[in-house]
């Protein structure tokens, strides 16, 4: 889930900073390797500016990024410190929408860098609510936390990533017992569903149920998990317990069934 955060949020994190009303990119195909890359863009609307088949560049100055068009000049002062951190990312075809009541996201390829790689193919999701919330970032959480769907054909994470450790875990199950190999994760009012099928374990099939909320003022992701299951056999315990072990980062706190995740100071 980091992995689709970072590739989100990382393109729409300017305008967010800025407290604009609404986000248009279409068909943004991006390099960067930190601290700068650059990339094309065929339409670029953040607020009251627009550019069409745009170069853009972005470089990372001190603590901030900063985004350059030939029309447009923006700068994130205090981006979040795992976007600031990434190593490399690399987009093709990307587009997002961001606006009153709905946000649709969309990328056929990406790979983000980060502590090992991550790999992403036909990625799309939609958010959708009826929040008025004035600030944009705001916005988007709240109407993702009413009705959200995201929908991956493919998702390759590091063989030393924490979820492949917790797989190899749990009891091998039989081949045709085998969920849906797409991920994907819904969200309607806050609770939440999610499935995959691992890459690097055979059949290793987790259906997770659950729900989130927010706490000081958008500051805090609180996630409740209420049930795993590897096939039909549940496995929450264990899932919480290796999650608690092999969690090290200070921004994220595990006390099952919660798991909070601090996502701005």
């Amino acid at each position: 889930m980091r992995a689709l955060l970072l590739t989100i949020f990382l393109l729409s994190s300017s305008a967010f900073a800025s407290g604009l009303h609404h986000l248009n990119v279409q068909k943004l195909n991006f390099d960067y390797t930190a601290p700068a890359g650059q990339g094309t863009v065929e339409k670029l609307d953040i607020g009251l500016s627009k550019a069409m088949d745009e170069a853009v560049a972005v470089e990372r100055v001190g603590e901030t990024f900063v985004a350059r068009t030939t029309f447009l000049d923006f700068t994130w002062m205090e981006p979040w410190k795992f976007l600031f951190d990434v190593e490399a990312l690399k987009l093709e075809n990307l587009n997002l929408k961001a606006s009153k009541l709905s946000h649709e996201f969309s990328l056929d390829h990406g790979s983000v860098k980060f502590k090992g790689e991550y790999k992403i193919e036909k990625m799309t999701a939609k958010c959708e609510g009826s929040s008025d919330l004035p600030d944009l970032e705001n916005r988007l959480f709240e109407d993702c936390r009413e009705s959200m769907i995201v929908e991956m054909d493919r998702l390759d994470i590091p063989m030393d990533f924490f979820l492949v450790d917790i797989l190899n875990r749990l009891p091998p199950m039989p081949e045709d017992e085998a969920p849906l190999k797409n991920f994907t994760l819904t969200s309607k009012q806050g609770d939440f569903y999610m499935y995959f099928l691992a890459k690097y374990v055979l059949k290793a099939g987790l259906r997770t149920w659950g729900a989130f909320h927010y706490e000081e003022d958008f500051k805090t992701l609180v996630i409740r998990v209420d049930l795993v299951k590897f096939g039909y056999i549940p496995v929450t315990s264990t899932v919480l317990r290796e999650l608690k072990n092999r969690i090290k980062d200070p921004r994220v706190q595990v006390d099952p069934p919660l798991i909070r995740i601090r996502l701005r100071e």
